[in-house]
């Protein structure tokens, strides 16, 4: 039966999949859950054997946690790759060294430490309680005892306590802080003229010869890609949908079923004024902002319209124009203090000021839509929608498992789905295997260019484009990858050709101003020659908005003299122009006016990648100083 059929519960173990991820270092948490130990031994670490077994355990899990992030788009064909199987490897010798390391340091995790961390999982809880009976079966749903789940768990909480161990000795200290903070907020004034090549592409003639070695050394670039079209049968619920039947009495007793669907939410409509404050911000600026946002509630207590005063004081740039109305809205969209007050709310209400992430909002609430059960008239077109699906459903899966069997029993055709499931044979033109992505997926393009398919003919197995839809593809011609003839691509080359002696010849001049304005020449001749324009942004910043990301990039690469004098640079912009670049002014803020915030922040920063580095240098110096021996050939 299809893969998809078989995984017809997964959604029931998603989140517990998404719950190992979430464990730091996870994906080292795979090892002995069976007591069988397989005689093939894939390697060895300080003379203990890492066993075949152990390795499928986790490469299969490494596989599932994949398919879960990725899903579409998940291509299990890439877990063929030699690569992918080291790297599986890898993290099994990896987990097997840090276990050791882990023992020798008598480093334990807690029966009730292990339970806390289960309990206050909420893939385990139903209602915001852990249920015993929820945890036995998504347990039981990926294969693991209990005891052997919470092994699992045991072992990738005691790998994060050597981790936050190892982590904790990365120091940052204020001197560094500050001066990071000042390297941040350094100041420069740029100026920049840009020299354009069309200028240098007139009077371009390439000969034949440098086109002919042109194409000689470039030859790949001109490649034509692999090439297939494909016959194909295609089974998708939106398309059984259609022809499910109806009549009044089934929607009925359908609606009657499942009333619990069709309960509408309370709404609630409001208008808000932001005034806007970070939750970083100091107690200065957050007072002036709550006051602010008084004054605001104030003037509209007092029977100013607050529309009016929303389009002009309100920070809220998405509604400000619109009298910062929201549009309705129920439980779960905002932020939940501003939820929490709005729905305590009456109708033309206007609260106190909201604290949020994004600062203080006053709100009126306008409008309130009750919630409750919608009849069934009023819900007739979604029940119609939820009833086609149900049975559209249920058709698809005794159809899949019956298309799966027919292109198995006919491998060399597809007229046998025609014939049985009403599925007509469809065709593509000819397509790349980019091409082929885009009108399917990468899924189709595996199958498609698999030997079966592709020399020999077959039909491919039945490929999941995604849980509601199917395709079985056949391959009707192949257009090997090949080089063309320099003749057929002529114009290309030629082209190709003259862009690139231009753009040469752009860089050079380029360059050679930059050359003559550092060694003094006045800036008014040099750009006059070359017949330039040069701007100038005073104070420029590292995010600056006025300059372009290539211009901005090469001014703070530039040493600044240190007597204060322009110092030029040079820099390609875009496809072809370049940028003769000067930079002066170098300004240091001094640490006394660095924002604290912003120093704590960037403390936060520094301090998580120093501390993954650290981990990560802890690691490889392990495997240095340890006797570590890989068989991957016995994969």
């Amino acid at each position: 039966m299809l893969q998809m059929i078989r995984d017809r519960s997964q959604g029931l173990v998603v989140g517990v999949i998404v719950f190992f991820i979430c464990l730091t270092f996870a994906l080292f948490g795979v090892q002995e859950y069976l007591d069988a130990r397989s005689t093939v031994v894939v390697a060895e670490v300080n003379g203990e054997e890492v066993a075949l077994k152990e390795y499928q355990q986790a490469f299969q899990q490494m596989r599932q946690r994949a398919q879960a992030m990725l899903g579409d788009e998940f291509n299990p064909d890439d877990w063929a790759r030699s690569e992918i199987k080291d790297t599986a490897l890898d993290f099994v010798v990896t987990e097997r060294l840090l276990l050791q390391i882990i023992d020798d340091a008598n480093l334990r995790v807690s029966d009730t430490q292990v339970a806390n961390y289960i309990r206050s999982s909420s893939q385990f809880q139903q209602d915001g309680v852990f249920s015993q009976d929820f945890y036995r079966q998504m347990v039981r749903a990926l294969g693991f005892s209990e005891l052997g789940f919470e092994h699992r768990v045991r072992k990738d909480l005691v790998i994060n306590q050597l981790r936050a161990g190892i982590g904790a000795t990365s120091i940052t200290t204020a001197e560094e802080l500050q001066r990071l903070e000042q390297y941040r907020q350094q100041t420069r004034d740029v100026g920049f003229a840009i020299l354009g090549i069309e200028p240098f592409r007139e009077g371009v003639e390439p000969t034949h010869d440098e086109i002919e070695s042109f194409f000689a050394e470039q030859a790949e670039q001109y490649r034509i890609d692999e090439r297939v079209s494909l016959a194909f049968v295609e089974l998708s619920i939106e398309s059984l949908m259609a022809d499910i039947p109806t009549d009044e009495s089934s929607l009925k007793a359908y609606y009657e079923t499942n009333q619990g669907n069709y309960v509408a939410q309370e709404q609630r409509n409001v208008n808000h004024i932001l005034v806007k404050v970070t939750r970083s911000a100091d107690d200065s600026d957050v007072d002036a902002a709550r006051a602010r946002a008084e004054e605001l509630r104030e003037l509209a207590l007092s029977g100013e319209s607050f529309e009016d005063l929303a389009r002009e004081h309100s920070d809220d740039i998405g509604s400000r124009a619109d009298g910062g109305a929201t549009g309705y809205f129920g439980r779960g969209i905002m932020a939940p203090e501003f939820e929490e007050a709005v729905f305590a709310m009456a109708e033309q209400d206007i609260s106190e000021p909201i604290r949020t992430d994004f600062g203080f909002h006053v709100v009126k609430l306008k409008e309130i839509k009750a919630g409750g059960t919608k009849t069934y008239e009023d819900a007739r077109t979604e029940v119609e929608s939820s009833y086609r699906r149900e049975q559209a459903e249920a058709l698809f899966f005794e159809q899949a498992e019956e298309l799966s069997e027919l292109v198995y029993e006919q491998p060399d055709s597809l007229d046998g789905a025609t014939d049985m499931l009403g599925l007509p044979v469809k065709t593509t033109d000819s397509l790349s295997r980019s091409e082929l992505a885009v009108r399917f997926s990468p899924k189709v393009v595996a199958a498609a260019f698999e030997p079966e398919v592709l020399i020999e003919g077959l039909n491919s197995e039945p490929i999941e484009l995604s849980n509601t839809r199917i395709v079985v593809v056949r391959v009707l011609e192949h257009s090997p990858s090949s080089l063309p003839q320099l003749d057929h691509v002529l114009t290309t080359v030629t082209q190709d050709l003259l862009d690139a002696q231009a753009r040469e010849a752009v860089h050079a001049s380029g360059k050679a101003l930059v050359e003559r304005l550092n060694n003094g020449e006045d800036l008014e001749a040099v750009l006059s020659s070359a017949d330039l324009k040069w701007e100038k942004i005073a104070g420029a910043t590292r995010d600056s908005a006025k300059l372009s990301l290539a211009v901005l990039r090469a001014a703070f690469r530039v040493k600044p003299a240190p007597d204060g004098e322009v110092i030029y640079t040079g820099v390609p912009i875009g496809t072809g122009d370049y940028g003769v670049v000067g930079v002066s002014n170098v300004v240091v803020p001094p640490i006394e006016q660095l924002n604290v915030s912003d120093i704590t922040e960037l403390r936060r920063d520094v301090s998580a990648t120093r501390t993954v580095a650290q981990w990560m240098d802890f690691v490889a110096l392990l495997k240095l100083d340890s006797n570590i021996e890989s068989f991957p050939d016995r994969l």
